[in-house]
């Protein structure tokens, strides 16, 4: 009676731990915690990819490429048929009279220096400015007759010009008549500025005292 007591008293604890174990299993199990806000899905067929990051640009084909070289000449500049034509202005210069100058402007089909030009500048002194320079060298009429003539005696210059920035800019490439100009001023450069229907024109001289060039607004004029 005392074995069948004391064996009982170890089979079921036993019993009761093995139970334990197997309904514990089973609530684990058949648990299962609510979905959290924000938590990626259980399933993983139920998770969108991410957006895939676009290949990197690749560049412009040789034909685009030609196209945007070709935008940066100067003749796919709106502005490039403004400048071209026969241009002519007066200006009082000091101590030079009224200056008067011509200028043709041309599209010589050349990529770097697109535009040449021809120009001619004479000035006529005033009366006053004459019978000074006549008294200053104590010149006789006939003297003085002559030095008016070389006064007024044309400077004529090719020039070669490039454009950026909506301004052309000309160098002076060769000059002509010097050697009849009293004094004369060779051109060394000329700039022209659009204004509105007119051009606006500055232009630098070598040489000394009175070749100190200037500014002058030009018109259009007809061939």
């Amino acid at each position: 009676m005392n074995r069948i007591l004391a064996s009982r008293k170890v089979v079921w604890p036993a019993v009761i731990i093995l139970a334990a174990i197997y309904f514990s299993s089973t609530l684990i199990r058949g648990f299962h915690p609510p979905a959290t806000p924000g938590m990626a899905p259980a399933n993983p067929a139920a998770v969108k990819p991410s957006a895939a990051i676009p290949p990197p640009a690749l560049p412009p084909p040789p034909s685009e490429q030609q196209g945007a070289t070709a935008s940066l000449e100067p003749r796919n500049d709106p502005s490039f048929p403004k400048f071209l034509g026969l241009w002519q202005g007066g200006v009082a210069l000091p101590k030079r009279g009224t200056c008067q100058l011509h200028l043709d402007v041309q599209d010589n089909h050349e990529k770097v220096h697109p535009f040449t030009a021809y120009s001619t500048l004479s000035c006529m002194p005033s009366v006053l400015e004459m019978l000074s320079s006549a008294n200053a060298r104590k010149m006789n009429p006939a003297g003085a007759a002559d030095n008016m003539v070389k006064a007024m005696a044309p400077i004529s210059s090719i020039l070669s010009g490039t454009l950026q920035n909506g301004v052309v800019t000309l160098e002076a490439k060769k000059s002509f008549g010097l050697g009849q100009v009293d004094s004369g001023c060779p051109l060394s450069s000329l700039t022209l500025t659009p204004f509105s229907d007119n051009m606006a024109a500055e232009w630098k001289e070598n040489g000394q005292d009175l070749c100190q060039g200037g500014q002058i607004m030009m018109q259009r004029a007809a061939r």
